[in-house]
């Protein structure tokens, strides 16, 4: 990872922003999450900080469960921008969040090796127990997607395809169940249901989302041009020359 200068006294601010854009109006009831752009080593950051905004994009049929990605807005904005998804990439809150609500298992055990599922399952939790996701109004941090330079994860761990099976299996029984009160209803009342609609998704069981969706209810013309994209992502800078220039 590599932030911005000041990154975290912006996501302070911009938590406490959120919270007044919430249906709480409390910003410990908030969460900053998206998928940061990409950098490349050592430092190329790209110079651009428009921010990214997370959309529903499609069903893997290997397992029923919706996959997610992000799409760059065209421009900063003033205030975050409420969204129900939730990523790992990228998640800032009070720790009171996700320590003071119910938002894992009973036991860390009935999700090993949940990797597809694990966002949708925290992202949902989060809506039942009454907290809310913003993405950031501007780009503060970037991540490097090639893992080309070193072992993955996975590649190092073994996975039991039953651990798999079972993670997985939890995470279907809670979209699933929503006949279950206990399961698919929070104390303030939110559903599941309710969660997935916000999502996009016309049918879990079908794996169709709703027509249109793909810009995550937002207009298309709020979304940045590919071309444009490519371009700002080439004009890149070396924060190791910027700080030679500075001393």
């Amino acid at each position: 990872m590599r932030m911005r200068e000041n990154w975290d006294i912006y996501l302070i601010s911009q938590i406490h922003r959120a919270g007044g854009l919430s249906e709480s109006g409390d910003p410990t009831k908030c969460v900053l999450s998206t998928y940061p752009p990409d950098y490349q080593l050592p430092n190329h950051i790209p110079f651009d900080n428009r921010p990214t905004y997370l959309v529903p994009s499609h069903f893997d049929p290997r397992d029923q469960v919706i996959r997610q990605k992000s799409r760059k807005l065209c421009r900063p904005r003033k205030k975050p921008l409420p969204n129900p998804l939730w990523a790992a990439g990228f998640s800032f809150s009070f720790c009171d969040v996700f320590l003071k609500n119910e938002i894992f298992p009973p036991h860390p055990s009935l999700t090993h090796h949940l990797f597809f599922g694990e966002e949708i399952y925290i992202g949902l939790k989060l809506f039942l127990n009454g907290i809310e996701c913003f993405c950031p109004p501007e780009t503060v941090l970037f991540h490097m997607y090639d893992r080309s330079h070193r072992p993955s994860y996975f590649s190092l761990v073994d996975r039991p395809l039953e651990d798999q099976t079972s993670s997985l299996t939890l995470l279907l029984d809670l979209i699933g169940s929503k006949d279950d009160q206990e399961i698919s209803s929070s104390s303030d009342g939110r559903t599941v249901q309710e969660w997935l609609e916000k999502v996009g998704v016309e049918s879990w069981e079908e794996g169709r989302l709703i027509s249109g969706f793909e810009f995550g209810g937002l207009g298309s013309d709020e979304f940045a041009d590919e071309f444009t994209s490519t371009v700002l992502s080439l004009i890149n800078f070396s924060q190791q020359t910027l700080d030679e220039k500075k001393s």
